[in-house]
């Protein structure tokens, strides 16, 4: 077996250990990884084909252990459609239909108002013929471009418009769940209004899984936990904190006895 002390890590050639200390005194490695140290020098080299993303290779290690290492910056992305605004304070994707597996609108919240983007993909007019052409001449491809969409606005019936969102999402039961500063509004995805409740103060913060459990914060300190139960909005529990409450989070939970 091999036997390290906290000292022993190998920097000079490149690649590191994570040790652990076991039953005995003796330590036992439970992972290696590479690393860039010690870099020698390095340069920036741009990618082919990517426009101004650029990444770094290093000479990194030292005496026979050297080696390049390229280095990218964090994951590619590519951008399929895009549209100028001012002024957004949050912003959610939401889903057609709860079962869906794909996000078809983007939810903006504005000073005093929502507003909300449609995501439509770019229809092919192209006749069969020229399909089958085009299938034909993209054989040889070793990379086919995808097709992007283009952003709409468009207007979800039974959402408030006329109203800052602080939180919104799909939630069980093929439903939509808006919170404001001064309601909660249940609407169905054909645009029914199904449950709505005013809390006796501002809401502040506020949030929900998709299970139908939501959290809310008032002003003031005041949690709110409430449940969606057959379409309707039911408060299951409260809690006064000491202080005003900055952020929630909820993840689905469920009773001993359910």
């Amino acid at each position: 077996d091999e036997e390290y002390t906290l000292n022993d890590t190998p920097s000079s050639s490149g690649a590191s250990r994570g040790l652990e200390l076991g039953e005995t005194t003796y330590l036992s490695v439970v992972e290696e990884y590479t690393h860039l140290g010690p870099i020698v020098d390095f340069d920036l080299v741009p990618m082919a084909g990517t426009g101004e993303q650029s990444q770094v290779v290093t000479a990194s290690g030292s005496s026979k252990s050297g080696s390049l290492r390229v280095i990218r910056n964090g994951i590619g992305m590519k951008e399929y459609a895009s549209v100028e605004l001012s002024g957004i304070q949050n912003m959610w994707s939401l889903r057609k239909n709860f079962e869906d597996t794909q996000d078809t609108y983007l939810v903006q919240s504005f000073v005093g108002e929502t507003r909300v983007l449609g995501v439509t993909a770019a229809v092919d007019t192209m006749d069969e013929s020229q399909t089958e052409a085009m299938e034909h001449d993209e054989q040889g491809e070793e990379e086919e471009e995808e097709v992007g969409g283009t952003l709409e606005e468009v207007v979800l019936p039974g959402m408030e418009s006329n109203a800052s969102t602080l939180y919104i999402a799909n939630v069980v039961g093929n439903a939509i769940l808006q919170i404001t500063e001064t309601q909660l509004r249940l609407i169905s995805t054909s645009g029914t209004l199904l449950d709505s409740m005013e809390p006796e103060s501002p809401m502040t913060v506020a949030t929900s899984n998709e299970a139908g459990q939501i959290l809310v914060a008032l002003r003031g300190g005041k949690i709110l936990f409430l449940e969606i139960d057959q379409g309707k909005l039911q408060q299951i529990g409260s809690k006064q904190m000491d202080r005003e409450v900055s952020c929630l989070d909820v993840h689905a939970f469920f009773s001993d006895d359910s």
